[in-house]
């Protein structure tokens, strides 16, 4: 049985977008009453990491990252998906989207792109898909 082949990876963050968003993640994260991984794992605490800039440079596909405000457009099944694992690492597939990364996963990266993307490229071959080549 062939592989399904990813076409794209879409990171979405437990967290709105937009200046309103960004604020209220900031007031959330220094009162202790929201935290996301993903943005750990993709920000330093003043912008995105250099680190994850290169890391999805090399990758083959598109890597998306969307805040929960943000996925107007999407499909139906990829939005009820995203919005049940916040936040979550989603591969769109020729096939059906799976759930590549939970917030357990993504707490397993410890803030750590280089762990981050081991951990993703397990979840990849465990769930036998594939990335193009």
């Amino acid at each position: 049985m062939a592989k399904a082949q990813i076409q794209e990876l879409i990171g979405v963050y437990n967290a709105d977008g937009g200046f309103r968003g960004e604020f209220a993640y900031l007031f959330g994260r220094l009162r202790k009453t929201l935290h996301c991984e993903l943005c750990d794992i993709t920000h330093s605490p003043v912008r995105r990491k250099r680190e994850w800039d290169l890391f999805t440079s090399t990758m083959p596909v598109p890597f998306t990252l969307l805040h929960k405000n943000e996925l107007d457009g999407l499909p139906d099944k990829i939005v009820h998906m995203a919005l049940k694992s916040l936040p979550c690492v989603i591969a769109v597939t020729d096939g059906d989207p799976v759930v590549l990364m939970s917030t357990t996963d993504l707490a397993k990266a410890r803030s750590d792109v280089a762990i981050f993307d081991g951990i993703l490229r397990n979840k990849i071959v465990a769930h036998q898909l594939e990335l193009p080549s």
